[in-house]
């Protein structure tokens, strides 16, 4: 099982623990808007895929959907699939933005409901213009939104466990 992420700019290796075949061949097809295929290591019963950072550059930064196959006598057979997103270096990054648009649009709404709670009008009117705010109910109804779609994007993340219940009757 490959990770969710790669990270370009460092080599990655992997493990992936299979029943070796002594006759067949084993490779890692990667597809995505670049496809390449890269030959697998055994050793014992682990196969060991190993990237360089060369090998890594060529690929674009994207989803990609990996495929562990085996070849006996020239034809293919699928053992293992999977996902992951080949993303940039980190390290090269400078002042990245990691918050996702959610996040961003309830921070956005918590913050109004703190500057609401001291000065709470809804509509006034300055030299004959007239300001309209967002009632608190409404900011109250899209920050109880947005916090049910923080809570989902951490848990596809991994930052947060999804809530189980249990009920014995």
């Amino acid at each position: 099982m490959l990770p969710r992420e790669i990270y370009k700019g460092s080599p990655f290796s992997a493990e992936l623990i299979i029943d070796i075949k002594p006759t067949a061949s084993y490779n890692v097809r990667f597809n995505g808007p670049v496809s390449k295929t890269f030959d697998v290591t055994i050793n014992g019963t682990v196969a060991q895929l190993n990237l360089s950072v060369e090998q890594l550059d060529g690929l674009s930064e994207a989803q990609h959907r990996w495929f562990l196959y085996e070849s006996v006598n020239g034809n293919p057979t699928i053992i293992d699939s999977g996902y992951f997103w080949l993303r940039r270096s980190p390290l090269d990054e400078e002042g990245a933005e990691v918050l996702s648009y959610e996040e961003r649009v309830l921070a956005a709404i918590e913050k109004r409901i703190e500057g609401r709670a001291l000065t709470d009008y809804e509509n006034y009117s300055i030299d004959g213009r007239q300001l309209q705010r967002i009632p608190f109910a409404e900011l109250d109804r899209l920050r109880s939104k947005y916090r049910w779609e923080v809570h989902y994007i951490h848990i596809r993340k991994g930052l947060k466990n999804p809530n189980r219940r249990v009920r014995f009757i």
